[in-house]
């Protein structure tokens, strides 16, 4: 049987428009409101060899309603105990609007010109809205995006409607954060640390020992001009 002539899922049809208004409408009704951080990076910083972006830097949060796909909560291998200590590798499905992503994009210039969507490495500050009076910051999680899935509504009448971001929380690596939004910067401060530089490339923290490592190695390494490991040329 051919298909429904009175369907066309080729064009931007009243009915492409209906089933987006209704997923839009679902995730503000069973959403939360999660702040989105593009991830950027010092001009020049980036690793071609490794990958790796040492500069990173988010000094911007905007705010997406997005739906937690996760409904028995947390996945992933939870909290392991291994050689290394405690790691924490939680995950999370959020679901968010393709049409509220370009939205934003439309009313930020800056960003169109940038990026098309939520990318990975880009970082969600999900906030569950209860202080913790104990250490004295909200109680909100970062989380870092590990893959845009943007077909996992499979072209429901010819058209996508959301992304589907699939996450982790965050290993905090001495990024640097200053996105003005207090409960995202407090949050970063008290939890991870303050990031100092010490004046040379390596930088130094409450997570950081950098400068004490450094420190310490001098009485352990030999760094005449007769040691392989002098500074000499």
């Amino acid at each position: 049987m051919p298909q429904n002539i009175h369907i066309d899922n080729y064009r931007n049809t009243p009915e492409q428009t209906l089933i987006e208004d209704l997923i839009i409408e679902s995730i503000e009704f069973n959403g939360h409101d999660i702040y989105w951080l593009p991830r950027k990076v010092s001009a020049g910083q980036y690793d071609q060899i490794y990958g790796e972006d040492p500069g990173k830097f988010f000094d911007e949060a905007h705010l997406l309603t997005m739906y937690v796909a996760s409904a028995e909560g947390w996945g992933g291998e939870r909290d392991v105990v291994s050689r290394f200590g405690l790691e924490i590798r939680e995950q999370l499905t959020l679901v968010v609007a393709i049409r509220s992503v370009n939205e934003l994009l439309n009313a930020t210039p800056h960003l169109k010109a940038a990026l098309s969507r939520p990318r990975e490495g880009d970082l969600l500050y999900l906030d569950f809205g209860i202080p913790d009076t104990e250490v004295g910051h909200a109680s909100g999680t970062l989380l870092e995006i590990n893959f845009t899935e943007h077909e996992s509504i499979f072209y429901q009448l010819g058209e996508l409607q959301v992304y589907e971001l699939r996450c982790e929380t965050f290993r905090y690596a001495n990024e640097e954060f200053s996105t003005g939004i207090i409960d995202i910067d407090q949050a970063v401060a008290n939890n991870y640390s303050e990031h100092v530089h010490t004046g040379n490339t390596m930088p130094s923290g409450v997570t950081a020992d950098n400068t004490l490592i450094e420190d310490e190695a001098d009485d352990y390494l030999d760094t005449s001009e007769d040691s392989p490991f002098g500074d000499w040329s």
